[in-house]
C-alpha cells in the first residue's frame, strides 16, 4: 500500500496541467508533472530552460524574443474552469519597454480570433518606473461587454513575484501578489473550453485595442486547477 500523502498526489485530479520547468540549462524538454501529462512543444522562437538565477527549483522557463510554448488541448476533464491559476514571473526591465503590453499565455487564440478564448493574461508596464500590472480576461458570455479582468500592480517587474487569479464559488475574481489579495471583481461566471495554452502569446489588448507582443521573460511553477486553492492570504510555494 501506498502511504497517504503518496496516494493523493497519484489521484490528484484537480490540478490540470503544472509545470515546474525542471531540467538541464538549455533543454526544451517541457514536462506537465500533473496526472493528465498534457503535451508540451515548442510553439516559436527558441524557449529553453535555464539554470541562471530561477525563480524556483534548479531551473526556470526563460521565453526569450518571439518564444512560445503549447499545450495540447483540454479535453481531459472537458470544458473545465480554471478555478487557480498561479505562477512565478519575472522579467528584465530592459525586456519590456515603457507603457509596452507583453502576452503571457492565452488560452484559446490570440490575436486572429480575439474572441476565441477563455483567458488572456497580459503584462503592461508603467510609463516611468520599474512597476507595472499583470491582468487576466475572462471571456463573460453573460453579459454585455465580452469579458471582466483583475489587475494585479506589481512595484517591481524585475522581482521574483508569485502571481495566483482565483475564481470563487460565488463568481468573484480575486488576485494574489506574493499570497496577498491586491484585486478583485465581483463577477460572473465565464466561458469554458477545451481549448490549448500558448505561454508567450501576441494578444489582442483590450485595453489599447491593439496587438501585444510577446512576453520575454521567465516563467515557473506554472499550474491551473479546477479547484479554489486560495481561499484567503497565503505563504507562496517556493
Amino acid at each position: 500500500m501506498f502511504p497517504l500523502g503518496v496516494l493523493k498526489r497519484r489521484i490528484d485530479l484537480a490540478t490540470l496541467l503544472e509545470l515546474r520547468f525542471e531540467g538541464s540549462n538549455g533543454s526544451q524538454v517541457f514536462t506537465d508533472s500533473s496526472v493528465y501529462k498534457r503535451s508540451v512543444t515548442v510553439g516559436s522562437g527558441t524557449p529553453t530552460l535555464t539554470t541562471t538565477s530561477p525563480l524556483s527549483g534548479t531551473s526556470s522557463l526563460l521565453l526569450g524574443t518571439n518564444g512560445t510554448i503549447t499545450t495540447s488541448d483540454f479535453t481531459t476533464p472537458v470544458s473545465t474552469r480554471l478555478n487557480t491559476i498561479e505562477f512565478r514571473i519575472q522579467t528584465a526591465l530592459t525586456d519590456i519597454a515603457f507603457n509596452e503590453a507583453q502576452g503571457v499565455f492565452v488560452k484559446g487564440y490570440s490575436f486572429s480570433l480575439a474572441f476565441d478564448y477563455s483567458h488572456q493574461c497580459i503584462l503592461t508596464r508603467n510609463a516611468s518606473g520599474t512597476g507595472g500590472a499583470l491582468t487576466m480576461f475572462y471571456d463573460i458570455s453573460t453579459i454585455a461587454r465580452p469579458f471582466a479582468f483583475v489587475s494585479i500592480g506589481i512595484a517591481d517587474l524585475s522581482a521574483n513575484n508569485h502571481i495566483a487569479f482565483v475564481r470563487r464559488a460565488n463568481g468573484n475574481f480575486v488576485g494574489y501578489l506574493n499570497g496577498i489579495e491586491v484585486g478583485s471583481l465581483f463577477g460572473d461566471d465565464y466561458t469554458a473550453n477545451t481549448l490549448a495554452i500558448e505561454i508567450g502569446a501576441s494578444l489582442y489588448n483590450w485595453d489599447t485595442g491593439f496587438q501585444t507582443g510577446r512576453f520575454k521573460g521567465r516563467l515557473d511553477n506554472f499550474k491551473l486547477s479546477n479547484v479554489n486553492r486560495y481561499p484567503t492570504n497565503f505563504t507562496p510555494p517556493t
